[in-house]
């Protein structure tokens, strides 16, 4: 089922070479220059950029960037290579070199060989020159999926209004099924940022059904919540969205109206949540936005429903600590998730009654097995909000007899800028294990500025001669 909501904890742990975002693309304007170059030796650059070696890749994309217009005639013609990697980095100097890659690039975006015009229309659209709208427009209805699905984004980026109907066009179209209606979305979101006045009446009809199919129908109430459409129409025709049949409309028909937190939704929205358990952890997030306590107890009533950690993460922000007891006992959960999930919301709620109960969890085994998210972390973040109350359970707990959790208390007493904290961290130095006597090594170098290594009488005669005069300083 195609939902506009992100999972909380959906992570996912990869590494790849990226080809050129918007936020930290370089525009060069120094590529003017002509540095004494080769076409032999921008092809032995060009080629270095498919190497293994990723400090080779740098090497080569960095030469390349600083050739600029040189190695323009070599770039383009490379375009054609099937090596993903290669390309993002050719793509990525194009970028750099900017305005004068943009006549080169809009001619091989006319290429007939699809991987040459798929390059050359992400090139053009995170140049984002006005010169590339019509070919960007004309990509739309390119016969290679790819390129189809990455030209919204880049007339998005442009704004330029003759994109509009084009877009729309794409954006209904349910014969365009290329990877999973992906295309379409992407046509949804570009509307978005052209900032067009037609824009909030095109989907409320569209929401409306006037022949339009489910995605489309789902795709108008995302749009109406993202462009931050309000008014008397906008709020009833949601309302009337939240009936449909198919979920995925109700359900960013829903969030929508989260966003936009007109009092009259609220109950419907009760009623959508306890008819529909299948979508119900979706629904969770918009009803919390209202912050009333009937959405406390609704979420508490429901928090042991499949789908848990949504629930549990709504509870979080809905900020009402009427949830914290009810919360504190799904930090013993068996899913991973879930405690994660628990550990976010009690961070959020930041209630001095879960202190006890957090501090046995500074550790989590869980947490070893996810690269970018963790129970422990959420647990930190949570006892520092509750600040000095979380020091006396702290201290007990750096007398574990499980070394992990040791370590993790010296790790989190350096986030807490109280003379208390650095007594406990001085006393760790003497643990029998390296690992622990590191960690607050670590935690009183930053607390402190000093560095005094792991010599546990040094910092012990430090703390004597400072600590009545120590203060915190702003980090």
């Amino acid at each position: 089922m195609r939902t506009c909501i992100t999972s909380i904890v959906g992570f996912l742990c990869w590494m790849a070479v990226g080809c050129g975002s918007p936020a930290s693309l370089q525009t060069s304007h120094q590529t003017g220059t002509k540095l004494a170059t080769s076409p032999e030796e921008n092809n032995r650059l060009i080629q270095q950029l498919g190497d293994q070696d990723h400090e080779e890749q740098k090497v080569a994309r960095d030469a390349l960037e600083t050739m600029g217009v040189s190695a323009l005639p070599e770039l383009v013609a490379t375009l054609n290579r099937q090596d993903y990697q290669a390309n993002c980095y050719v793509q990525q100097v194009l970028e750099h070199i900017g305005e004068p890659a943009v006549e080169p690039l809009l001619k091989a975006a006319g290429s007939p060989n699809p991987q040459t015009r798929w390059t050359a229309i992400r090139a053009l659209g995170n140049i984002a020159d006005r010169r590339a709208v019509p070919v960007l427009i004309k990509a739309l209805k390119d016969e290679n999926g790819f390129v189809r699905r990455d030209a919204p984004e880049g007339l998005g980026r442009i704004g330029d209004r003759r994109a509009f109907d084009p877009l729309l066009v794409m954006m209904t179209d349910p014969q365009e099924t290329f990877s999973e209606g992906h295309a379409r979305y992407e046509a949804a979101i570009a509307l978005e940022k052209l900032d067009d006045n037609r824009l909030v009446a095109t989907m409320l009809g569209l929401l409306k059904g006037q022949g339009s199919d489910a995605r489309s129908r789902w795709m108008a109430a995302m749009v109406l919540g993202n462009c931050g459409a309000r008014g008397n129409e906008v709020v009833e025709v949601l309302l009337g969205a939240i009936r449909d049949h198919d979920d995925d409309v109700v359900v960013c028909a829903a969030e929508a109206l989260g966003k936009i937190k007109d009092d009259r939704a609220l109950q419907p929205l009760l009623n959508v949540f306890a008819a529909r358990p299948r979508i119900r952890r979706h629904i969770a997030y918009p009803l919390a936005a209202f912050k009333k306590p009937v959405v406390t107890r609704t979420l508490l009533v429901a928090m042991d429903d499949e789908g848990q950690d949504y629930i549990i993460g709504a509870l979080g922000v809905l900020g009402d600590r009427e949830a914290t007891m009810p919360l504190l006992k799904k930090l013993k959960s068996p899913s991973w998730e879930v405690r994660f999930s628990t550990a976010c919301a009690l961070a959020s709620l930041a209630d001095p009654r879960s202190v006890d109960a957090l501090v046995e969890h500074v550790y989590d085994e869980g947490d070893k097995d996810v690269c970018d998210a963790s129970v422990a972390e959420e647990v930190a973040k949570a006892l520092v909000k509750i600040g000095p109350k979380s020091l006396k359970p702290l201290k007990a707990q750096a007398a574990s007899s499980k070394v992990e959790v040791r370590a993790a208390i010296a790790t989190v007493l350096g986030n807490f800028r109280e003379r208390e904290a650095i007594d406990i961290l001085v006393g760790m130095l003497r643990d029998a294990d390296l690992h622990v006597r590191e960690q607050a090594v670590s935690s009183l170098a930053w607390l402190t500025g000093e560095q005094l290594g792991d010599d546990a009488a040094a910092w012990e005669s430090w703390w004597r001669d400072h600590r009545g005069k120590w203060t915190p300083e702003i980090k």
